[in-house]
């Protein structure tokens, strides 16, 4: 399963300056996930699916490890964060930081690539396996978008674009990187991107997550 949009958020017609609404996810979706996450089913979350759920469905957030809002407060593990900082078109070296991983295979050991890059709370002590990473630092003043208006931000982002873990008994990877066609254009995000794919729903992968499974919990933001 890849996820790309930001699931449980719509403007609704009437909604007051557009503001989106959060929308609960139905019950049975709630009751099954952990259900699903336990059967080892392969998961591939890419750029802005991290503020998929993430005001109404603390598992997933914690799931993925990661959780951004750009236009509102974000509550992650219990703690509430102002708006995440986002800015576009950001030129970035991205450094392989584990060469033996299958999604980072066919990749050279850096590379560039011109892509949106993200400000928001990140896990600090979830058990990723860190895949790549960017020499953008991402802290409140290199937003220029935002930062000369007001806007502060604490120091929680992370400089990782992807990762990989386990959620329960289900192979993860996260990708920060896919805004638009300067992403995809790029041959190493086109061979990250099916190499996460391919890693994700290999007989592999289910084995490795199995054997190393983590317990996705409800969080205490809700």
């Amino acid at each position: 399963y890849v996820f790309y949009d930001a699931a449980g958020r719509t403007v609704l017609p009437g909604s007051p300056e557009g503001k989106p609404q959060f929308e609960q996810p139905n019950a049975s979706a709630k009751k099954n996930l952990i259900p699903f996450l336990q059967k080892g089913k392969g998961l591939v979350f890419f750029h802005h699916s991290n503020a998929s759920w993430n005001h109404t469905w603390p598992e997933w957030v914690e799931m993925i490890g990661q959780a951004c809002d750009w236009g509102n407060d974000v509550t992650f593990q219990g703690k509430t964060y102002p708006r995440s900082g986002f800015l576009g078109g950001v030129d970035q070296k991205i450094t392989v930081l584990n060469k033996t991983h299958p999604v980072t295979q066919g990749l050279p050991d850096t590379f560039e690539i011109t892509d949106e890059t993200y400000l928001c709370p990140f896990d600090t002590k979830a058990k990723v396996i860190p895949l790549l990473q960017t020499d953008f630092v991402p802290v409140d003043s290199a937003f220029t978008n935002r930062y000369p208006s007001g806007w502060r931000h604490p120091k929680v982002g992370t400089q990782l674009t992807a990762w990989a873990r386990s959620a329960e008994k289900s192979p993860l990877v996260y990708l920060q990187h896919g805004h638009d066609r300067r992403a995809w254009e790029n041959p190493a995000f086109r061979t990250v991107m099916m190499n996460a794919i391919r890693w994700t729903a290999s007989q592999e992968a289910r084995d490795w997550a199995a054997k190393n499974p983590t317990k996705v919990r409800k969080s205490n933001s809700n």
